[in-house]
């Protein structure tokens, strides 16, 4: 829209879809949430699901935040987010808004690490958004994800596959803006964000491109430790705004409890010992 006399129009190129229902418009999101619709409101910790995991973030995630979990694939990223979400209620609904996992696969794992997420669906405290890969608008997904958090007041959000999120753009110079306002809207409807992202095998200071890094409020950093039969997990709080977290890295397994942090260095938090470790 160049041009309309006597009103505020969001200038810029809007994506639209032509359908049997007509024209499908999504106005760009950094233009529509230049400024979030609400302040967003401090609020207690929400819990991760994993006690020894809460107690290293000071009580769990702080609310409103957005949280990217960061690592190489079978790490068990999703496996963080899906405890994240076996935590939601009725006070507390969860979405799981994802791009790999079909529905049928997400119950189907988390029976396999003891989380029952059909009792949750079942009950309507968990709803379960599957994008198949392939050719999406960003802000049509974007648009769903919103209109689905206010409209089921969901206070727990994971995005499982932020780089099948983001991929989705033609633009790529959108993606840092878009991110931003995106997760800040999520916080002005009273979501807490856990955000998966594929990363390299080793931590350090290439984990995350340095244009993400600084649009998300914690980051947790999983990597791989060692060679053949002696590879390790480990993870740790790369980053944790406004806390004075700690930095030590903490060594993990999954097992069919789900993902076991150990209380220390080198421990675990149940005092079980080893089982088999899963993919994460």
């Amino acid at each position: 829209m160049r041009k309309f006399r006597g009103s505020g129009i969001l200038r810029g190129r809007h994506p639209f879809h032509i359908t049997s229902a007509g024209i499908q418009l999504y106005p760009r999101i950094e233009a529509a949430f230049a400024r979030p619709s609400a302040q967003a409101v401090p609020g207690a910790p929400l819990a991760t699901g994993v006690p020894a995991l809460d107690e290293l973030l000071g009580g769990g995630l702080p609310a409103g935040t957005a949280t990217a979990v960061v690592g190489p694939a079978g790490i068990g990223k999703t496996t963080i987010a899906m405890h994240f979400l076996s935590q939601s209620s009725a006070a507390e609904r969860g979405l799981h808004f994802g791009f790999f996992e079909s529905p049928a696969q997400l119950l189907a794992k988390a029976d396999r690490l003891g989380l029952d997420f059909a009792q949750k669906m079942a009950g309507g405290h968990l709803e379960v958004m599957w994008q198949p890969r392939g050719e999406h608008i960003l802000d049509e997904l974007a648009y769903r994800l919103l209109d689905t958090v206010r409209d089921r007041a969901v206070k727990r959000v994971v995005i499982d596959g932020l780089a099948a999120f983001l991929d989705c753009a033609t633009d790529q110079e959108r993606l840092g803006r878009l991110l931003v306002c995106l997760m800040n809207e999520l916080a002005a409807r009273g979501a807490t964000t856990l955000l998966t992202l594929e990363g390299p095998e080793s931590p350090g200071p290439r984990m995350l491109p340095w244009e993400f890094s600084g649009r998300v409020e914690n980051i947790l950093s999983m990597s791989f430790i060692g060679d053949g039969p002696d590879v390790k997990r480990s993870l740790q709080v790369a980053k944790m705004r406004d806390s004075g977290h700690e930095r030590v890295a903490r060594d993990f397994e999954i097992t069919g409890r789900g993902l076991s942090l150990g209380g220390k260095p080198g421990t675990r938090d149940d005092g079980l010992p080893a089982a088999q470790e899963g993919r994460g």
